[in-house]
């Protein structure tokens, strides 16, 4: 069964995108350059998904030996929209199906039942928690337990955690957080 997958752009993207498309060809580090707070590592994931999609493509080295990528598609000012990272998918849906088995649960309990970095894990857990996707208190041994809210899973596709930090539900296909009531405020 395949699965919608909701796509979207962040202001960082969006800034590196606009780089790109004035400089025509560049290296990684033309693109740093030109940008503050964003790092060398986020650029090179940028571009790495940009050519996953077929939308930057390698050109070939600069004088420095430097990767030159060039902008493959008609670029126009708005940076292309970008489904979520297969890594990331995999990882969410592990997650996703531990914690339908355990209703309710720990960190730990998670960790060893779908095998994910705690980083990864715990933000995932926060974000649910966000969305109302689970409750999150503390247990009388203080530490943090979830209980799964049954009413708000409508199905076994993992929420998904979007780029621009949404959550979407592929189930309901549907945006899930901010609610807009919460993003208005």
């Amino acid at each position: 069964m395949t699965h919608q997958v909701s796509l979207s752009t962040t202001p960082k993207e969006q800034r590196c995108w606009e780089l790109a498309c004035d400089l025509k060809t560049f290296t990684t580090s033309e693109i740093y350059a030109f940008t503050f707070g964003i790092s060398q590592e986020f650029i090179r994931k940028y571009l790495a998904d940009l050519i996953t999609q077929k939308i930057v493509r390698k050109t070939g080295d600069s004088k420095d030996g430097e990767v030159l990528y060039e902008v493959a598609v008609t670029a126009t000012s708005d940076a292309p929209l970008l489904p979520p990272r297969q890594q990331d998918i995999k990882t969410w849906n592990a997650i996703w199906k531990a914690i339908r088995v355990l209703k309710r649960f720990d960190l730990e309990q998670v960790l060893m039942a779908a095998g994910t970095s705690r980083q990864a894990t715990q933000t995932y857990l926060y974000r649910l928690s966000d969305a109302k996707y689970c409750k999150r208190f503390k247990s009388e041994s203080g530490s943090w337990q979830y209980i799964l809210i049954p009413a708000r899973c409508k199905g076994s596709a993992a929420v998904q955690i979007k780029r621009n930090g949404e959550l979407f539900d592929p189930n309901t296909r549907q945006v899930v957080w901010p609610l807009k009531q919460e993003a208005a405020a």
